[in-house]
């Protein structure tokens, strides 16, 4: 799970930084238009993936909701469900944040973000995204982007950017704490 939510990520960072560079040089209006329609296929590619990656961690959520009920050998045991829930948790929330959800799923999102410590980061990081999007599409559906506009996606991406890299550092520090677990847990099973 934690590799294909890093993978997700380092994709739309990628494509976050190729936007960049394009909004950078601005060569032509063409040009501009052409980089934001990748930057936008490829970000419904990835909520596409983030939301297929959702249900099946939905799924896996599911199997151990059933499971955990007749597995309670112990408060070990119990101890690594709440870990998994709290990681599937965690990488749902991030899934989220990437794919930027429309207001149709929002019912969904707040649900999830209400169920979270990080209440105003979720709800901020929703509107970075939306700002994002309508200047997305204001540029693109204007002949001439001018230069406020450029600016201000921009901006905007920048924003973005810098939660997506706290996103992947705190995501690296779940990835080493996981590996961690693992570790003493086969350590006191070979033990």
């Amino acid at each position: 799970m934690c590799s294909l939510v890093r993978d997700v990520l380092s994709r739309m960072k990628q494509s976050m930084q190729d936007l960049e560079s394009s909004l950078r040089r601005r060569r032509s209006d063409s040009c501009l238009s052409s980089q934001v329609d990748s930057f936008l296929v490829c970000r419904k590619g990835l909520s596409h993936l983030a939301s297929k990656n959702m249900k099946i961690m939905e799924k896996r959520r599911g199997t151990m909701s059933s499971e955990k009920g007749s597995n309670m050998a112990g408060d070990l045991v119990s101890l690594l469900w709440e870990v998994e829930e709290i990681c599937v948790a965690e990488f749902k929330t991030l899934l989220c944040f990437v794919s930027a959800p429309r207001k149709q799923h929002s019912s969904m999102v707040s649900k999830l973000m209400h169920s979270k410590k990080g209440v105003e980061r979720g709800e901020i990081s929703e509107t970075v995204v939306e700002k994002i999007d309508a200047e997305m599409y204001a540029i693109k559906s204007s002949k001439l982007a001018n230069a406020e506009q450029i600016h201000g996606l921009f901006r905007g991406l920048k924003g973005f950017g810098s939660r997506l890299e706290e996103a992947e550092v705190g995501l690296e520090g779940l990835f080493r704490r996981l590996l961690r677990i693992r570790v003493l847990l086969l350590n006191i099973l070979s033990n």
